[in-house]
């Protein structure tokens, strides 16, 4: 995507202002590093398109400990993230651009373990692996799930192989980050089910409230106007061919 530097003597390219941080965390299929260690996923090809139309430079994405990014998020006034789910917690505390993906959270467990969830206050009666720092560890805790029973990692990775050793019962995933873990470690779609929704997972761009307020309207304005396209709706296919059979089992039982 490369763009055109020139611009007449006294003047600035229309781009010239702070460099936009943005920050992320390893987060298969959204955002992550592939084989060739390219950045790829579907939030970050959104991302691209956003940028692309709003006439923005190539964006450089930074992939760290999701603790670290947030940190950077809250501090930094040019900083922004390419994936968080907002929720009414985190509302007023960034500005927002989305969302480009959505779909239920929902808790997994395996099926030869026997787990059933009716109502929040059962939550307690189960041990989690969750990622550090994230919405899912907010909701459990929220939900009065003690702290020894929440383990928490910086890849999500982590709680899949804990789940499959019986170190945790349940893990939180989005269905299409469920599907992509389970393919690595090679867990049929008969062998998980699911067993409670710790709600909608919206995700979002999100900016620093600092942030240039030209400078994210002008985003705003991209990114709905991509949203409506063929090449945006078709991202989660390209991010991440998966079957729609497969996808089905995935979600709550009928």
């Amino acid at each position: 995507m490369s763009r055109c530097c020139c611009c007449h003597a006294g003047q600035l390219p229309r781009w010239a202002a702070a460099e936009i941080l943005i920050v992320g965390d390893d987060f298969p299929p959204f955002c992550y590093t592939d084989k060739a260690m390219k950045i790829d996923g579907l939030a970050y090809r959104a991302l691209l398109m956003t940028f692309e139309r709003a006439g923005e430079p190539y964006p450089m994405v930074r992939l760290m400990p999701w603790p670290r990014a947030h940190k950077l998020l809250q501090e930094n006034p040019d900083a922004m993230t390419v994936a968080m789910t907002k929720t009414s917690e985190r509302s007023d505390k960034f500005l927002w651009i989305g969302p480009y993906y959505q779909a239920p959270i929902y808790l997994y467990h395996l099926k030869s373990r026997a787990v059933q969830i009716d109502s929040e206050a059962q939550l307690k009666r189960y041990h989690y692996g969750v990622k550090r720092g994230g919405v899912d560890e907010l909701f459990l805790r929220n939900a009065g799930v003690p702290d020894g029973q929440i383990d928490t990692v910086d890849e999500d990775i982590q709680n899949l192989r804990k789940l499959l050793l019986g170190r945790v019962d349940l893990v939180p995933f989005l269905p299409l980050e469920m599907s992509y873990y389970s393919h690595l470690v090679d867990l049929r779609s008969d062998e998980f089910a699911y067993a409670y929704s710790t709600g909608a997972g919206a995700l979002h761009f999100a900016f620093n409230l600092n942030f240039s307020p030209e400078r994210y309207l002008r985003l705003q304005a991209a990114f709905e106007s991509v949203r409506s396209t063929p090449e945006f709706q078709q991202l989660p296919t390209q991010t991440y061919p998966v079957s729609a059979a497969f996808m089905v089992e995935l979600g709550p039982p009928d």
